[in-house]
């Protein structure tokens, strides 16, 4: 017999999934500058008619582990970053992988190579709910994780640091931002270090 609560908890999990592969914005470069250029695939669309253009990850054994993207593209030169992810959003083993970009206009190869710091795969940050965007969350796989938070003007001045040098264990954590009355209503970066890891969110002030 079909047992439809484990189909509808994978179908749940793999939409969730979807949806976090579809947030990460892959034009966009790791704020780690070794990351840019291990992870960096250059297209260029040197003719005037538009191409789509399929651009997959391969393992060494030539097996794909990620579609980066499938887009149909106009005349120009695109940056593309591999976020390290395969199809169901997992991190992939560290190493050397290849690309492939494919269209009708478009036959590149080359290679990527997966580097990871000590606590990016034990750590996952992000916004609670991205209408309330100063509600921050990190889930700790491990314990013991030096985790601070800067908020800084877009000019990088500092504004806040709501969380310094905090030790944390195991565990999901969150945190909101309550900034004091003399910072203006607007938006802001916020910093997120855990350990040798760190990622940058836009949050409001919001009176």
């Amino acid at each position: 017999m079909i047992n439809m609560k484990k189909i509808l908890l994978f179908l749940l999990i793999f939409s969730l999934s979807e949806m976090a592969l579809a947030r990460v914005d892959i034009t966009k470069p790791p704020e780690d500058s070794v990351d840019a250029e291990n992870l960096r695939i250059w297209i260029p669309i040197e003719k005037s008619s538009s191409c789509r253009v399929i651009i997959d990850i391969l393992d060494q054994k030539g097996k794909i582990v990620r579609q980066l993207a499938n887009r149909l593209l106009g005349k120009g030169y695109y940056n593309y970053y591999w976020d390290k992810r395969d199809d169901n959003g997992k991190f992939v083993e560290p190493g050397k992988y290849k690309y492939k970009a494919s269209g009708r206009i478009v036959n590149r190869e080359g290679e990527v190579k997966v580097v990871y710091k000590e606590w990016e795969r034990k750590c996952n940050i992000g916004l609670i709910d991205i209408k309330k965007s100063n509600q921050l969350f990190v889930e700790l796989k491990d314990d013991s994780a030096l985790v601070s938070i800067d908020v800084l003007k877009f000019n990088g001045e500092l504004v806040d640091k709501p969380v310094i040098d905090s030790v944390m264990n195991k565990g999901y954590h969150t945190f909101v931002w309550q900034p004091e009355d003399h910072v203006l209503t607007g938006r802001y970066k916020a910093k997120v270090m855990v350990g040798d890891y760190q990622q940058t969110f836009i949050v409001w002030r919001i009176r």
